[in-house]
């Protein structure tokens, strides 16, 4: 089993390779992790593209299962991710985004108060 990292590339181009996957995997993870905790699931679809970009996370999957996932393969993987993504972004804007920004009253205790003493 060879290391997917160890290989006769241009050494420029391999931290090129994992600089952009860390940086595009960040903020994936980001983006993942703040739509999860706006209380969307669908974060968990950035959430997936940031594994396949993160350069640990695949080397980790390598040394477990000595798999290694080419890169036009991942790159393949993350296009239908983000087109899940934006169906179900769009399928979100359609269904459930109209009924939480309809206007409606305020709850009396947002109102101001009168002090009666």
């Amino acid at each position: 089993m060879t290391d997917p990292l160890a290989d006769d590339r241009d050494p420029r181009m391999t931290f090129a390779s994992i600089l952009l996957g860390f940086t595009f995997g960040l903020l994936f993870l980001a983006g993942g992790v703040l739509v999860l905790l706006a209380g969307q699931w669908i974060g968990a679809v950035l959430l997936a593209i940031a594994l396949l970009l993160l350069p640990p996370v695949r080397y980790l999957v390598w040394r477990l299962t000595g798999k290694r996932l080419s890169a036009v393969k991942r790159a393949f993987s993350i296009a239908l991710l983000l087109a899940l993504f934006v169906i179900l972004l769009e399928f979100f804007a359609e269904t459930v985004a109209p009924q939480v920004t309809e206007q409606t009253p305020l709850p009396e205790l947002m109102q101001p108060q009168s002090r009666e003493e």
